[in-house]
């Protein structure tokens, strides 16, 4: 009997397609695989990351409770209770600062009108200027009264770098730290003579 050829040919053409179907499935298969495994690597990346942040938090966390037990505070009360126990802790002062300026005059009020408005903005109250018609001192000082002002002055001083662009110093002016006529956080600002 004689082979059929034609049969033969269609044997081998369903095989060549088989191989390349498998070959297809078997690339998609590896190509599948790969790409599992480097989601694998980025997934645990990002696990190994967030056990990092998440030891880090720990830590604050269990500062923050250390914190708060010193100030005999537990996880969980009010921010109210919080804010009083933090006044007290840090000898914070609730006073609003209040900045008194010092000018010569007329020439000096534009000077005195930007640095009132950059200042509110701050926090800081400040009234109407007191005119004194002396000459003013060479360089514009802040001047503060109780000796735990000083860093309040000093940022004060800073802040007034946006509108004076001078130097500014700060004076302290001992005798008043039991005055009940100057509170904290009492500063005055004196205008340098060439300003305005």
């Amino acid at each position: 009997m004689m082979p059929d050829y034609q049969s033969l040919g269609a044997i081998k053409r369903r095989s060549r397609v088989s191989a390349l179907i498998s070959g297809v499935g078997a690339l998609l298969v590896f190509t599948g695989i790969g790409v599992s495994i480097y989601q694998v690597r980025g997934l645990r990346q990002e696990v190994s990351s967030l056990e990092v942040t998440k030891a880090r938090l720990t830590h604050q966390i269990e500062e923050q409770n250390k914190a708060m037990g010193a100030l005999g505070l537990q996880p969980g009360q009010g921010s109210s209770v919080l804010e009083s126990k933090l006044n007290t802790y840090f000898n914070l002062k609730t006073t609003m600062p209040r900045v008194f300026f010092q000018i010569r005059g007329e020439i000096q009020k534009p000077v005195f009108h930007r640095c009132e408005v950059h200042l509110e903005r701050l926090g800081y109250k400040v009234p109407a200027p007191e005119v004194v018609p002396i000459s003013g001192p060479r360089i514009a000082d802040v001047r503060y009264f109780k000796r735990a002002d000083y860093s309040a002055a000093k940022s004060l001083a800073l802040a007034l770098h946006t509108c004076i662009p001078e130097e500014i110093d700060v004076k302290y002016m001992p005798g008043y730290e039991r005055s009940s006529k100057i509170s904290d956080l009492h500063f005055e600002v004196f205008l340098a003579r060439s300003l305005g």
